[in-house]
């Protein structure tokens, strides 16, 4: 049984005699190949080096460091203002987080962490009690 030898690349729109035995292409195909498997590998190595996306700005870092530092000095001391026979141990933002309001105290109320699990999932109540504003309320 004689091997049958290609002679010619085995790319369908090439017909250039075959350089490579072992993959069977031309020189042409052959350099195209490895220059598109580098080219892979760099993309692969490129995307991988990558720096992954914060998970904080660096603003809003340093606004939230200010945050904790003004929730300890706030919450010092304090009862909580739904239930007073407990510790005030969380900051409920009565208007709302967004922005400047974080750091508002004006709008800030020392609740306990029960109080402020009832504020947060009945704000129904919550507004009608005062413990919370609307988000649309205009400042004055």
């Amino acid at each position: 049984m004689i091997d049958e030898i290609q002679t010619t690349c085995r790319n369908e729109d090439c017909f250039n005699p075959v350089e490579n035995k072992d993959t069977g292409l031309c020189a042409s195909c052959s350099h195209a190949q490895r220059k598109a498997e580098k080219q892979a590998l760099k993309n692969f190595n490129k995307k991988a080096a990558q720096k992954p996306i914060n998970k904080q700005s660096d603003k809003m870092k340093k606004q939230m460091a200010e945050y904790m530092a003004k929730k300890l000095l706030f919450l010092r001391g304090k009862k909580c203002a739904v239930c007073p026979h407990l510790k005030a141990e969380d900051i409920h933002h009565m208007k709302g987080r967004d922005g400047k309001l974080l750091l508002d105290q004006r709008y800030w109320l020392a609740v306990s962490r029960e109080a402020h699990i009832k504020i947060t999932e009945d704000s129904a109540w919550a507004i009608r009690e005062g413990y919370s504003l609307p988000r649309h309320a205009i400042d004055n």
